[in-house]
């Protein structure tokens, strides 16, 4: 008896003291999967010398408890049809807002910062509007193509992790990007507005309207 007496209170103590543990670990100290989405939208629009802009809607989400930083975001466009490459340098970070012009509303999307290193707190996700541009020129045709990010961070498990989406380009979008290219005679900035479509023979983002 003397001895059930000893041994019952220091297993319960044990029992309590190993749930103590795990959950300080995992309310402070969890490292977790970095999780990245792609937005509903996506823009497009041809730059000086035929470099493409890539403008897309790229969500972070820690569901970890510690502090994740994102110190590179790595970009890569490929056509499908030829495999051929291209990466995507982040130029900047982009915010949108609804404008008023002649009675009617527009969206205008417009700088907020330039890249930096990205910091999420555990169980908080951020948004970003990202304006990424091909490294070099680009020929552009009508087809399927990939859009990948890699994203590498500390305070995460792992430290790397990999998105990709799809976008589709008509022949008529292509006529659209080329006669509205960005120059020193043209300035408008007019793009190209993409929604993220699911469905036969899409899942991917398809143009739906043009912008004014």
């Amino acid at each position: 008896m003397g001895l059930g007496e000893f041994q019952w209170p220091q297993v319960i103590s044990s029992i309590a003291l190993l749930v103590s543990v795990a959950t300080a670990y995992f309310s402070f100290f969890r490292k977790a999967r970095l999780r990245p989405r792609f937005g509903e939208t996506l823009m497009l629009q041809l730059a000086e010398n035929d470099r493409l802009r890539v403008k897309p809607e790229l969500m972070l989400y820690n569901p970890g408890s510690t502090l994740a930083i994102i110190h590179q975001l790595c970009w890569e466009l490929r056509r499908l049809s030829d495999d051929s490459r291209q990466s995507l340098i982040w130029e900047e970070n982009l915010t949108t807002i609804f404008a008023e012009t002649d009675g009617g509303r527009k969206i205008d999307t417009r700088f907020e910062s330039f890249p930096s290193a990205l910091s999420i707190p555990g169980g908080v996700a951020l948004s970003k509007r990202l304006q990424l541009a091909t490294e070099h020129s680009i020929e552009l045709l009508a087809g399927d193509y990939s859009l990948t990010v890699e994203v590498n961070s500390d305070g995460t498990r792992p430290r790397m992790v990999i998105s990709r989406t799809m976008l589709r380009l008509t022949n008529e979008d292509v006529a659209f990007l080329r006669a509205n290219r960005l120059s020193a005679n043209n300035t408008d900035r007019r793009i190209l507005l993409f929604f993220y479509r699911s469905g036969a023979n899409t899942n991917c983002f398809l143009h739906v309207e043009r912008s004014k």
